[in-house]
């Protein structure tokens, strides 16, 4: 006789893993290189605003620069005299604009001595008039225009309000205690203050300090999405994303390169200028992706962006030198490759050597390495290959052997559309140091003990080396 055994089935329902939709991107260039607008001489780019297709350009060297995009193209237009500025290094250290008023400041160093802030009248951008300018006691970095009031970070103390009387500017207090403040923006009602210590202040217009979120590296600019997030640059550390109401970081992701300056494009983009490329990434979805890469400007091969401007379609990049137009098309794709390296060495002790490097697709459709080229006395492998998105391909590069100096080239012919192609410089034996190489060793002798002191001996510890030039 069979015996029927009860059977209990459990059926436990797990969440299904929901594929976040792809990017509706098509094949293109979403950042197309139109012109540059070259400088005489040395200038540093320091800032750089657009409003209605009128470009203005914090310099080191040359003040307040203004240029129009005129039939597509940027034009030189006029500058601005900076009664406050020292003549030959004017220093002007960062901007903002709003409609026809630009508030311009200049930060305390040794060139500089004396820090300034100054409002210009820029609604004829060919004859800009300074409606008022003032030394300070405050080392001024970045300032906000909110309400025809200027809100300006304050090195070592915190947050100061600017106001404009007629022709003299009038400080309407300074709200300490915040720390070593290194950027401000408008966010929500108030502004946002980010410090060297690691801290986003959010303070109201009337300088009232309203909530604090800690972010654990210094930030460098913010951008405020106006949906309750704000994204902060944090320099070598990368990109973080907060909440504002909850007071918390939601994302942070690091960038290659240093993000020195956000600022928020149309739906939910932002603008990133990261000293060796522009980055656009979207925060339009529950995870921010990275939409758009364009490849390193270079003004005697020094890729230095401090600071670029957008208002949607065009942008305006800075560099040592000049400044660029690019234009930026949403909803546009492409491969974009990124080597680790922008050069690569080996040693001279006349034996064949070797070295990689990686070539990194940063872009969001397949990196066809098509061909790959090198000097005489070099061999590379492999010599092609195909890079899905957010992947790397290694590539092993052999020297014959020297013992002398010698240099060539390694050039990739690939699908990138403002890439093509790329060359790397190679050395063989040089001395030359760049990023990334252990520092030579060097040894001095300390003025305050008279002991002879070695950079090798400090290892492990934090150098900091101190040097400036004069031009």
């Amino acid at each position: 006789m069979k015996k029927l055994v009860p059977l209990l089935l459990i059926v436990a329902a797990c969440p299904a893993e929901v594929a976040e939709p792809p990017l509706d991107l098509t094949l293109g260039d979403a950042i197309e290189w139109v012109n540059r607008a070259d400088t005489s001489t040395f200038w540093e780019t320091t800032d750089v605003e657009i409003v209605d297709g009128v470009v203005y350009a914090c310099t080191a060297t040359k003040g307040l620069a203004i240029l129009e995009v005129l039939d597509g193209n940027l034009s030189w237009t006029g500058s601005a005299d900076l009664p406050n500025a020292s003549n030959q290094y004017p220093r002007c250290s960062h901007l903002d604009a709003d409609g026809d008023l630009v508030v311009v400041t200049s930060h305390l160093d040794e060139i500089q001595p004396t820090p300034w802030i100054a409002f210009i009248d820029a609604s004829d951008p060919g004859s800009p008039v300074t409606v008022a300018s003032r030394n300070v006691n405050l080392g001024l970095e970045e300032a906000a225009l909110i309400d025809g009031a200027a809100y300006a970070a304050v090195h070592g103390d915190g947050l100061a309000k600017y106001v404009l009387d007629g022709s003299s500017i009038g400080e309407d207090g300074v709200l300490g205690g915040l720390g070593n403040t290194l950027s401000v923006a408008p966010v929500g009602d108030g502004v946002g203050v980010g410090t060297a210590e690691g801290q986003l202040h959010l303070v109201s217009t009337s300088l009232t300090l309203q909530s604090t979120i800690e972010i654990g590296s210094p930030v460098q600019s913010v951008a405020d999405l106006g949906d309750g997030r704000a994204v902060l640059a944090l320099g070598s550390q990368g990109l973080a994303l907060v909440d504002l109401e909850a007071g918390e970081v939601t994302w942070r992701q690091s960038s290659r390169g240093t993000a020195l300056r956000v600022q928020a494009m149309p739906d939910g983009e932002v603008l990133v200028a990261n000293w060796q490329d522009l980055r656009v990434y979207s925060f339009s979805r529950s995870e921010p992706r990275l939409v758009a890469v364009d490849a390193v400007f270079q003004a005697d091969e020094q890729p230095r962006h401090l600071a670029a401007g957008t208002d949607g379609s065009i942008i305006a990049a800075g560099e040592w030198e000049g400044v660029h137009l690019l234009n930026y098309t949403p909803g546009l794709g492409a491969p974009e490759l990124t080597p680790d390296r922008t050069n690569v060495k080996v040693p001279a002790d006349g034996d064949p050597q070797t070295a990689e490097l990686v070539l990194e697709n940063e872009g969001n459709f397949d990196l066809e390495i098509r061909e790959i080229e090198i000097s005489s006395g070099w061999t590379v492998s492999p010599e092609s290959g195909t890079v899905p998105p957010s992947e790397s391909l290694r590539l092993t590069l052999t020297h014959e052997g020297t013992t002398g100096v010698e240099s060539g080239d390694l050039t990739i012919r690939s699908n990138d559309l403002d890439e093509d192609p790329a060359t790397i410089p190679l050395f063989a034996g040089s001395n030359r140091v760049f990023v990334g190489d252990p520092a030579p060793d060097f040894s001095y002798t300390a003025i305050n003990t008279g002991d002879l002191v070695r950079l090798s001996d400090q290892r492990g510890r934090v150098v900091l080396l101190s040097y400036f030039a004069t031009f």
